[in-house]
């Protein structure tokens, strides 16, 4: 990703171990990224992005049906480049 997007200003996350372990904790410091964590069971702090997710996993099961091997980096990437055209979807 950042390859493609370049080094991100914030990053905000769930305070899961695999978020909160000392390796992952050092990197964004390391890069200037600002890390945030949400609130703690609390899962409508994270809700605009669980609702993107929610909202790209269905149009990546229209756009695979049941075939969901053949061909999916280029129907992932299609169904983003889609939904970021979209103003109210482009801005997660």
């Amino acid at each position: 990703l950042i390859h493609r997007h370049g080094i991100p200003n914030s990053i905000a996350s769930d305070q899961d171990t695999h978020f909160t372990a000392k390796e992952v904790s050092q990197w964004p410091h390391a890069h200037g990224i600002h890390w945030s964590y949400h609130v703690p069971h609390n899962p409508e702090a994270s809700g605009l992005i669980e609702w993107w997710n929610g909202l790209l996993k269905s149009q990546l099961q229209c756009q695979l049906g049941d075939n969901t091997l053949h061909g999916r980096v280029k129907v992932v990437q299609k169904v983003v480049y889609a939904l970021n055209q979209c103003p109210i979807y482009g801005t997660v």
